[in-house]
């Protein structure tokens, strides 16, 4: 029964570099290469995606953003910070691919862990970690209006679950310029 253990955590480990490895390379190549500056200097709106809720985007300079969100998940809230860097997509003027990454606090009324959202527990849970995000942007040129989709694992330091993946999200914001 050990050597099961021991080969399991082994392929835990090799997934856990291998995850890394791929985000650092997608990651160099974005901040390596040019960008455009996006049509507007801050934007808020709504975030659909596991515990998503809302979603403030602002320009830092021509080529990075800060983003902020604030999600309802297990029992609790959490609050997230992203810098992310933007670029042309497609030969579009209105399309912008972005990548980035940050840290995230919550606080929760059960664990992060594989339980049932149902499950009973009153311990309220310190989750802190970090992000990864990457997606894909529109901004409208008509109307102050930029639809974005973007896929944001998060890995946690604290709670028993150390990798999040279900943070497919799309976010519809209004344009403050």
């Amino acid at each position: 029964m050990k050597p099961l253990k021991e080969s399991r955590r082994v392929a835990e480990r090799f997934k856990r570099i291998h995850i890394l490895k791929a985000a650092v390379c997608i990651a160099a190549f974005f901040f390596l290469s040019g960008a455009i500056a996006q049509s507007y200097k801050s934007a808020v709106g709504s975030r659909a995606s596991y515990g998503g809720l809302l979603t403030y985007k602002h320009q830092l300079n021509a080529q990075y953003f800060a983003e902020g969100i604030v999600a309802i998940r297990w029992g609790g809230v959490e609050f997230t910070a992203l810098i992310e860097k933007s670029q042309k997509a497609f030969h579009n003027e209105n399309t912008f691919w972005y990548i980035g990454g940050g840290m995230h606090l919550g606080f929760h009324g059960r664990d992060n862990t594989i339980n049932p959202p149902e499950a009973k527990n009153t311990t309220t849970y310190i989750n802190l970690g970090a992000d990864l995000i990457g997606g894909i942007e529109y901004c409208f040129p008509d109307f102050p209006i930029n639809v974005s989709i973007d896929y944001k694992p998060s890995f946690h330091f604290t709670g028993d679950r150390w990798f999040v993946g279900e943070g497919i999200g799309l976010s519809v914001r209004y344009v403050l310029k």
